[in-house]
């Protein structure tokens, strides 16, 4: 007699610079779902032929689409034709509660207008929150991916939307924000450690900087670290060395944003630094560089008069 059907691999994640965060994984699932959320639900499964009832009524998902589920409903698929892949963000209420009140909403209570949406901005931004969170990638980025998730939630998908923030210049805001990042490129710097510095909130932060920079808060920090890395490779450090040195969390991680940057692998750029190096010791050994014998400073001079 055979057992219950393989609901596939599911898995949660709580990563640790996201605070009130949870993560599901499923690979290959087949899961029912019938659960009553205590979170707020945000799903993006990338491939999809699911349905579910929510809120008494039925919804098929199609592929593209981004399912947003309120706290104390119940959701429950109803079909499912295929094992599927999926990703959702389950966000602690008081964590959307916080995020409003920064974005100036004044309503008590924070619901979804639609569970199913078509949303591309919305659905790639996930997308890349969930990529970030399972490759290498700093607390920052992170930190930024997630409040561009949650800032675009609140702004166009809730009953009661946030006023969006024109971004103004805020020259000393974005000055204390960059010196920080100057400072401590090195370091896992928080989104609510340059919030602090700049004294505007999180979103305003984001957006501000970005506007005056040109670069979101993560992508400048992460071009200090390979403008640095450049020099010490230069200067003969290894790999892993400068990997460490420069903040990354290892050679691949400093592998990946140098190719992107740079358009070639650091292990590359040294051996070409190095191949320059050799190159500047024999031409200066051909021509008789200081200390070389027969050199033009060591050889006797003629006198000029006959």
């Amino acid at each position: 007699m055979g057992g219950p059907p393989d609901p596939g691999r599911i898995e949660f994640a709580f990563p640790v610079e996201l605070p009130g965060v949870r993560i599901l994984r499923g690979e290959d699932s087949t899961h029912a779902w019938r659960v009553l959320n205590d979170v707020y639900a945000v799903s993006t499964p990338p491939h999809t032929a699911a349905e579910f009832r929510y809120r008494g009524r039925s919804h098929a998902f199609h592929p593209g689409a981004v399912g947003l589920w309120d706290p104390d409903e119940v959701f429950e698929i109803t079909r499912m034709p295929f094992p599927e892949r999926c990703r959702c963000l389950h966000i602690d209420p008081a964590v959307m509660t916080d995020a409003a009140r920064d974005l100036g909403i004044r309503s008590p209570t924070v619901r979804f207008k639609h569970p199913l949406i078509q949303n591309r901005t919305l659905f790639r931004l996930a997308l890349l929150l969930h990529q970030a969170l399972e490759n290498e990638s700093s607390a920052l980025e992170r930190q930024e991916l997630f409040a561009g998730c949650v800032q675009h939630l609140l702004e166009e998908m809730t009953e009661v939307s946030a006023r969006r923030v024109r971004p103004g210049g805020e020259p000393r805001a974005v000055r204390r924000t960059r010196e920080m990042l100057d400072a401590r490129f090195s370091e896992n710097v928080s989104l609510d450690e340059l919030a602090s510095a700049s004294r505007l909130s999180r979103f305003h932060v984001l957006r501000t900087f970005a506007a005056a920079v040109g670069l979101p808060p993560h992508a400048y920090q992460n071009r200090l670290r390979v403008n640095s890395a450049l020099k010490l490779l230069a200067a003969g450090m290894s790999l892993a060395d400068v990997a460490t040195e420069v903040g990354f969390a290892d050679q691949s991680h400093l592998h990946r944003h140098f190719k992107r940057i740079v358009g070639v692998t650091p292990g590359a750029f040294a051996r070409s630094d190095s191949a320059r190096r050799r190159d500047v010791a024999a031409t200066t050994s051909a021509l008789g560089g200081p200390g070389s014998r027969g050199s033009p400073r060591s050889r006797p001079q003629r006198s000029l008069r006959p």
